[in-house]
């Protein structure tokens, strides 16, 4: 896999989550599903850049793959109560972990050969 590959899968997943929370009314008016939607768009937005395509890009990638599938896991472990401190706390490292992606891929131009 790719660091696009990597954003892609991220991405759908965040968004996946995020409209699941939303349907369920477990976070509803949090302000943190707003910046989970921001994350996500920032994410579709940038999952293009060829400097993903790199290794370099690949590793910064791959930390936003990680939190969006610790994201998911603890949505699922929610399921069965009423408990939302995991998926909160997931929910902010995801954010967090888009940021800083985003953040490294400013200014990086790759010379494709």
């Amino acid at each position: 896999m790719s660091g696009k590959d990597y954003v892609i899968e991220a991405a759908d997943l965040g968004e996946k989550v995020s409209l699941e929370c939303k349907s369920s009314g477990k976070l509803e008016g949090d302000s943190l599903l707003k910046k989970m939607a921001a994350a996500c768009e920032s994410l579709e937005k940038i999952k293009n850049k060829p400097s993903l395509r790199t290794r370099d890009g690949e590793d910064k990638a791959y930390p936003i793959l990680e939190s969006a599938q610790k994201l998911e896991e603890d949505w699922e472990d929610a399921q069965d109560g009423d408990d939302m401190q995991d998926v909160t706390e997931s929910m902010e490292v995801f954010v967090a972990a888009a940021d800083a992606l985003i953040n490294a891929l400013k200014g990086k131009t790759v010379v494709m050969t």
